[in-house]
């Protein structure tokens, strides 16, 4: 019971903690069981839960994903939670860019082009969203560099 009291778990997680600690298969899977029936434990509401922090960091659909595999959620509850999720990963991208920018504005443009792709990049989006968020962004106040690595 400890362990759900400092988060929610998905049903697979506690299980493999519960088999860390020393109990059998069979009884982690009961326990996980009676959790589940109880309502203690649902994935659905985990995964859903972490997906919403997710959105609050500013993460990609794809780091969320990847959270989520790694607390041992369900693919097919992944999918379902993540529908839709992925398809806003650009106007995500442009918001935080938004905000971000305004604290590189003293920056030479190489610079400030530099550091805002590695701040979209460290939360997950994709290369081709963060070299056009960052043109974007950045054209406005900023000459945009030509940069074979940005692309």
């Amino acid at each position: 019971m400890r362990l759900l009291t400092v988060r929610g778990r998905s049903r697979e997680e506690l299980r493999g903690r519960l088999m860390a600690a020393g109990f059998s298969d069979l009884i982690s899977e009961q326990v996980a069981s009676r959790l589940a029936d109880v309502g203690l434990i649902d994935d659905h509401a985990f995964a859903k839960d972490l997906v919403e922090r997710g959105r609050l960091k500013g993460l990609a659909s794809s780091a969320v994903r990847r959270d989520l595999l790694v607390k041992k959620v369900p693919s097919e509850v992944i999918e379902s939670v993540l529908a839709g999720y992925g398809s806003q990963d650009k106007a995500r991208a442009l918001e935080i860019a938004a905000r971000k920018v305004k604290s590189l504005e003293h920056l030479d443009p190489s610079v400030a082009y530099r550091r805002l792709s590695g701040f979209l990049g460290s939360r997950g989006f994709d290369a081709e969203i963060v070299s056009e968020t960052c043109r974007q962004t950045l054209a406005g106040d900023l000459s945009v560099p030509e940069c074979a690595e940005c692309d």
